[in-house]
């Protein structure tokens, strides 16, 4: 199996790696038709290992490729010029068959955000996020709704230094991870 290594660009938010594999198809000239070329560029914080790793790909010859995301990030999806079905390009392991041409893949990785949810009073009232997840990534959009105990009523959220009175609201996820309080009053 190989691994392509990592090269940080300096003074870029996002690590990119490209690792162009040219194959010369032994001595055969890489204008061979019959020869193809396998290219990967790695967006984000990962790694890839793929195999086999031949002389030359054909036309058939199938590559098993691998995404590793690094500590903090998670593999999204691929993109490149092939076509995935049913939605195999979020899937971190795929098998690829070259037809009758090159074939360039990007794998992108994004980092992992956290949702942070204090609840004031702490038994005052319970906080249903739509999707539930353990972590987040940048794009991803969660709707918060406040459901308050017996004896208490929900008041607003606090958040980015703002107070706001409506139950749900969404959260859309920028490049940070998001702090949110919901704030219930005891009922008099």
């Amino acid at each position: 199996m190989t691994q392509l290594s990592l090269l940080k660009l300096p003074g870029c938010a996002t690590l990119f790696v490209i690792a162009f594999l040219c194959l010369s198809c032994g001595n055969k000239k890489s204008s061979d038709s019959n020869c193809y070329i396998f290219s990967i560029v790695i967006s984000g914080e990962g790694d890839v290992s793929y195999e086999p790793e031949p002389d030359c790909y054909r036309t058939g010859d199938q590559v098993f490729i691998s995404a590793i995301p690094d500590d903090g990030w998670i593999f999204y999806k691929w993109t490149g010029n092939i076509i995935f079905e049913d939605g195999m390009e979020y899937d971190s392991h795929i098998i690829v068959t070259f037809e009758n041409e090159n074939i360039a893949l990007a794998a992108n990785f994004r980092e992992e955000l956290l949702l942070t949810i204090n609840i004031e009073p702490l038994f005052g009232g319970t906080v249903e996020a739509t999707p539930d997840r353990y972590y987040y990534v940048y794009g991803d959009t969660v709707t918060l709704e406040a459901t308050p105990n017996v004896g208490y009523e929900f008041s607003h959220w606090f958040y980015n230094d703002l107070e706001i009175d409506t139950n749900s609201i969404e959260i859309i996820f920028d490049f940070s991870d998001e702090e949110i309080t919901a704030v219930f009053n005891v009922i008099e």
